[in-house]
């Protein structure tokens, strides 16, 4: 067999080509190399204010290092004065638990996957948020009056990391826009989403930002990317693409709970008092982005899960799980309450005997309610699982009934090719007559 030695021209094209990655390989590393450090500095300033918080003894150093000259002395009298300013305790413990967990994910994330894009880009958005969602070190950046440059690199590393979060999530996992369509069609769709990430990003400060990070990466972004996970897990082409896109989909459920929550809840309320408060710190009510923060982690834990493709099928099988029995226990919760209001108001039982009524209700109705629920997940969003499962059933049904080997070979090969679609399939029966073989070959997608 002869082998055709690569051309000039291709060797040239070649040549060209490896310089160019080189350069945006460069380009990459030196921007997320300074954004990480702008970062960690921004949150260093928060934690020195902590500190000073804390320590008597360090605030009177950074009071007389602000009589000084210099940016130095400006950074000083930040810390100094947002010590008096401070989150609650918990809040700040949260903040920075959130914030290291980013920056370590971010950096394993690109030590593992270094050149693919959607995990550049993911890695920007967790090093950006952790930045973002720290109150305490966002309090001391801004405890003074910005100068121009760094009200522009605040609001760059703000908008940085809303585009890089909304479109990781959007790209995710093959690193292409949905739908597939040409791109002055794609510009047109995305440029509204573009625009309210861009606005959304700008408002994220002082008083305003608790209730725009809720609206932003509550509700905005995880509702884009969910629309584009389902657009991808319907029209899958593989099953590792399937299992990551519906990955990320189920991740994303719960940041849309919440958002859409805070939103018909609070969200007017908050803003208000965020007007009424301007200049004067951070809106005071953070009840609910202490309840989000924690939430909104599982979904870069499902990104970078998705992306090192690390046990996704046992992943997969959790998120089943627990969607599952998370509406089953909602559901059964709702009957019972409902059991023991109905009792209290209409007829005349109540008391212990009520509740035991109520209870055996709850407890009765959770199997069936399981089995319900969990068939309608399987047919909706793990179609392939649930017709493997039927067409098993099927067979096992129809193998009782059948006595005819010829007949049994075929309706075997059937169920085969329907739950496993197998590239080549042998069947080899052997009795006292000697042995009967099928065989059956297919080709690419197999056929019944």
């Amino acid at each position: 067999m002869a082998v055709e030695a690569p051309s000039a021209v291709d060797t040239e094209e070649q040549a060209s080509v490896r310089p160019s990655l080189r350069v945006r390989d460069l380009v990459f590393w030196v921007f997320f190399v300074v954004y990480t450090v702008g970062g960690v500095l921004v949150l260093a300033q928060g934690a020195g204010a902590v500190w000073a918080h804390v320590s008597k003894h360090f605030l009177d150093g950074l009071q007389l290092k602000e009589l000084g000259a210099g940016y130095s002395a400006r950074v000083a009298s930040r810390m100094a004065r947002a010590s008096f300013q401070l989150p609650s305790g918990p809040s700040i413990a949260l903040g920075y638990g959130f914030s290291l967990f980013n920056i370590v994910l971010a950096i394993f994330l690109l030590w593992l996957r270094g050149k693919d894009r959607t995990a550049r880009l993911l890695a920007v958005a967790m090093v950006g948020t952790a930045g973002v969602f720290n109150l305490a070190a966002q309090s001391a950046y801004e405890s003074l009056p910005l100068l121009p440059w760094e009200s522009i690199a605040q609001a760059g590393a703000a908008i940085t990391a809303a585009l890089a979060y909304a479109f990781a999530l959007v790209l995710f996992p093959d690193g292409r826009l949905v739908p597939r369509w040409r791109a002055p069609a794609l510009a047109v769709l995305y440029a509204p989403f573009v625009a309210v990430v861009v606005f959304l990003a700008l408002r994220m400060q002082e008083a305003t930002r608790p209730i725009m990070l809720l609206l932003f990466f509550g509700l905005a972004v995880p509702a884009a990317g969910a629309a584009a996970q389902a657009y991808r897990f319907r029209r899958a082409s593989t099953q590792v693409e399937y299992a990551q896109a519906r990955l990320l989909f189920w991740a994303l459920v719960p940041s849309i709970v919440i958002g859409v929550w805070f939103g018909a809840t609070q969200g007017s309320r908050l803003l208000a008092a965020a007007a009424q408060t301007a200049g004067r710190g951070i809106a005071p009510d953070l009840t609910a982005l202490r309840i989000f923060m924690p939430v909104f982690l599982l979904v870069p834990i499902a990104l970078f899960a998705g992306l090192v493709r690390y046990r996704l099928w046992d992943i997969d099988r959790v998120v089943n799980r627990t969607v599952v029995y998370g509406v089953v226990t909602g559901a059964s919760l709702a009957l019972y309450f409902g059991v023991l209001l109905f009792f209290h108001r209409v007829l005349p039982f109540k008391g212990d005997f009520a509740v035991a009524l109520s209870t055996i209700g709850a407890m009765s109705a959770f199997i069936p309610l399981r089995r319900r629920v969990q068939n309608f997940v399987d047919r909706r969003f793990y179609r392939q699982r649930y017709d493997a499962q039927r067409t098993i059933e099927a067979f096992s049904s129809r193998l009782r009934d059948q006595l005819d080997l010829e007949a049994l070979a075929f309706e075997l090969r059937g169920a085969a090719v329907r739950t496993m679609q197998p590239s080549h399939l042998t069947l080899l029966l052997k009795g006292d007559e000697g042995a009967m073989e099928w065989q059956w070959t297919y080709r690419g997608r197999p056929r019944e």
